[in-house]
């Protein structure tokens, strides 16, 4: 029993001390970054809201994403995209910061969001050149869809990688 515990001691130090290592050397965590496109809107005249319909998605990703510890909200400054951020940044009270480019998104958030997590609201043409910004090689398209989920992560040194993820409505 003895030469179990001591073992276990031994196998927790190489895991914890390493870390803690490099913590105090401050290295940095890879960064996350969800990004989707905005909910269905009410329609395609001036900058509408969303519809009922997008409603409920804004919804449905607050709820998905309230336990992914994202730190900061990034929206375009239009009302469909600053409304399906704004359940989730609201449940967190987290001020909705505005971007214009996605270079400009991305350059601040390696910036002055290096290791934390982050969400993302863009449009469909914004999307992939968003992903792509960050440093995702060939980004795929998503033309009409809204129910797309993109898990982006940043490492410190090297390329990004991509999850792709579907997310549906959630109904009461």
């Amino acid at each position: 029993m003895k030469k179990i515990i001591i073992c276990l001691f031994l196998i927790v130090s190489l895991v914890i001390f390493p870390v803690q290592i490099a913590i105090a050397q401050g290295v940095q965590a890879n960064t996350t970054v969800f990004v989707v496109r905005h909910a269905e809107k009410a329609s395609n005249i001036g900058d509408p809201p969303l519809s009922d319909f997008g409603k409920k998605r804004a919804e449905t990703l607050a709820r998905i994403l309230s336990q992914s510890g994202a730190s900061a909200v990034f929206s375009t400054d239009t009302l469909r995209t600053r409304q399906t951020a704004k359940n989730y940044a609201d449940a967190k009270g987290i001020n909705i910061e505005k971007y214009d480019s996605e270079t400009e998104v991305c350059n601040k958030i390696k910036s002055e969001h290096t290791g934390e997590k982050v969400l993302v609201v863009g449009h469909s043409n914004m999307v992939p050149r968003i992903l792509e910004a960050c440093g995702v090689k060939s980004a795929p398209s998503i033309n009409n869809e809204y129910n797309n989920l993109f898990v982006m992560t940043i490492p410190v040194t090297g390329s990004s990688s991509l999850i792709h993820l579907k997310y549906e409505i959630q109904q009461d």
